[in-house]
């Protein structure tokens, strides 16, 4: 091997080296990519959503239980997983679906927005539980 290509390749080691990171790629806190298995809740004007989701690749899917004082319905789930974004659709029998978006604002904190069977834009935080 040449002078010339050991000097290149030591100088292609330092490039490389160099731009290594031990520290994950973070996102407002957030490892990336966040899963969203587990039990979330938010709340809202009385409006109250409990739901259970699991998570397989970018894929979505849950079950829960939506509640407005005494009055309550089960829902269920599908969506996707698209960090930051998160979108899924809440299914429950006798309504229109109900579109839910948001964006991860920590790992454990979605900003959320319900559009669809009377909502528009309808503002919702979900934490997830430990």
């Amino acid at each position: 091997m040449s002078r010339r290509n050991v000097f290149l390749l030591s100088l292609l080691l330092l490039l490389v080296a160099g731009c290594y990171k031990d520290d994950p790629v973070t996102y407002p806190s957030v490892l990336l990519p966040p899963v969203c298995d587990g039990t979330w809740i938010g709340s809202n004007a009385g409006l109250n959503l409990n739901i259970s989701l699991k998570q397989v690749k970018a894929k979505i899917t849950g079950t829960g239980v939506i509640s407005v004082g005494t009055l309550w319905s089960n829902v269920t789930i599908s969506g996707t997983n698209a960090f930051p974004n998160l979108g899924f659709t809440l299914y429950i029998t006798g309504y229109q679906p109900i579109g839910v978006s948001g964006v991860y604002d920590a790992k454990s904190t979605i900003n959320a927005y319900l559009n669809g069977s009377g909502f528009t834009n309808f503002p919702m935080v979900l934490t997830k539980q430990p």
